[in-house]
């Protein structure tokens, strides 16, 4: 993302990301757990 300004969850990336790493982490956990 180069240009992340103006772009969705802009408003507040690291929220955005640290939710997204959360949930991305625990479908990991849940699958090949």
């Amino acid at each position: 993302m180069s240009t992340p300004i103006g772009a969705p969850g802009a408003v507040n990336p690291g929220w955005e990301m640290g939710r997204r790493g959360v949930a991305n982490r625990a479908d990991f956990e849940y699958s090949y757990a």
